[in-house]
């Protein structure tokens, strides 16, 4: 979710100012195409698919609040690196979810989380190790890890990780068929 001329759009991309051009690391879009807003997201998708909405920087918590407000029930949770935002989502009954990037993350983590609804966090893959896992599972009950690409799926499940997020669903879920064969649920 990203706050662009005071709505919420749904993308990944980023804006280049100015510019009529959106880019992701080695991506460019053109900017002027209509974008999803959050509003036509919850509009058209069936009320019981699960939605993770990840705010961004630029993203108006508040606002974003009393729109999901609107949308009691519907199964939907919040995550963020920008952590600031997430208190705003505590008295509406849906997961929050802290998002860590970085080492300097992974240690002010607790701290953060401290006093705070925390229900899950989404963690960077190369975040991950025997040890980091078993300090994460202190703050949160679930983790999520991401990118996961399909060669990164035994050790994700050796760690116990709850959820996959990937580029390549498919590809993943093929891994993961592949090594409950071979391992087991």
């Amino acid at each position: 979710m990203w706050l662009f001329r005071g709505r919420h759009e749904v993308r990944h991309l980023k804006t280049l100012g100015p510019l009529p051009v959106l880019w992701d690391r080695w991506q460019l879009a053109p900017g002027w195409r209509a974008r999803t807003r959050v509003e036509e997201l919850l509009a058209s998708v069936p009320p019981d698919v699960p939605l993770l909405l990840d705010l961004k920087r630029a993203a108006d918590a508040e606002a974003l609040r009393r729109l999901l407000e609107q949308h009691r029930g519907r199964p939907l949770a919040v995550c963020s690196q920008y952590w600031s935002h997430l208190p705003a989502f505590e008295p509406l009954d849906i997961p929050i979810v802290y998002s860590l990037a970085s080492e300097r993350q992974l240690r002010r983590l607790p701290a953060a989380v401290r006093g705070r609804r925390c229900d899950a966090l989404s963690v960077h893959a190369r975040l991950l190790s025997a040890e980091s896992v078993r300090r994460l599972r202190e703050l949160a009950p679930a983790i999520l890890c991401w990118p996961i690409r399909p060669w990164d799926v035994p050790w994700a499940l050796a760690f116990g990780i709850e959820a996959l997020i990937a580029d390549d669903p498919g590809a993943v879920a093929a891994a993961v068929g592949r090594w409950v064969g071979v391992h087991g649920p």
